[in-house]
């Protein structure tokens, strides 16, 4: 980061300027400063508004659109995410990079999820169509599916979601399989599926205890014993 801002002191032109807003956003963003990279993305999108450079094009406008919108996704702001989506979405077909635009497609279905809007199925088959050929990021996406649906209180959608999640996901790459089935198995308990989850977890077990990675092992023995203890309550 320093490196860049010594160029941008140097040497504060609108384009370096703009690699500099860029940097920084960036390096915010994946440090969970969401509200400060926020701003940089902001900047970013007003100087590629008000100007018409050639290293101003829409492909770029729209990742950094996409990626503003995320962080305010992590800041529980999902009606900005909305907005700055929809200006860009009808643009998202000309991205050049196929993981993109199933990447936005899922973005933005997932914030229709969460708003209740009526087009988060259209989108969620245009995300299908960029990620299909990819059964571990299509199984992910089903699994965060289902996480929003929980989140709206649409359970019977939610446990669709997730099971076609794993379903599809491909049994060759046991270790990110268990990662997976912990996640839906932290999901199913969180919403109070005790008896889905137990089953869950103790597949994940198994499979954990053949890939012999300690960690993996760790997180399936206490996502059972934490499933256990709350099945017990409820039964109380």
């Amino acid at each position: 980061v320093s490196q860049y801002y010594d160029l941008y002191q140097r040497d504060n032109t609108p384009k370096h300027t703009f690699i500099y807003f860029k940097v920084m956003a960036r390096y915010l963003s994946q440090n969970g400063e969401y509200i400060e990279a926020v701003s940089y993305y902001s900047k970013l999108r007003e100087m590629m508004d008000s100007h018409n450079a050639d290293y101003f094009d829409r492909n770029e406008y729209c990742l950094i659109s996409y990626n503003e919108a995320l962080c305010f996704m992590h800041l529980n702001e999902f009606e900005e995410a909305y907005n700055i989506l929809s200006n860009i979405i009808e643009y998202v077909d000309e991205l050049p990079n196929e993981e993109y635009r199933g990447n936005i497609y899922h973005t933005y279905a997932i914030i229709c999820i969460k708003l209740r809007k009526s087009c988060a199925d259209e989108y969620k088959k245009k995300a299908y169509d960029y990620q299909k050929f990819n059964p571990i990021s299509l199984a992910l996406s089903h699994g965060e599916y289902g996480k929003y649906y929980f989140e709206i209180y649409e359970r019977d959608k939610a446990v669709r979601e997730i099971e076609e999640g794993i379903k599809i996901f491909p049994n060759d790459n046991e270790y990110k399989n268990v990662e997976f089935l912990n996640y839906c198995t932290n999901l199913f308990m969180q919403n109070g599926e005790y008896d889905v989850a137990n089953k869950l977890a103790e597949e994940a077990l198994n499979m954990a205890i053949v890939t012999d990675n300690v960690k993996l092992i760790e997180k399936s023995y206490y996502l059972k014993g934490t499933i256990f203890q709350k099945m017990d309550k409820y039964s109380e």
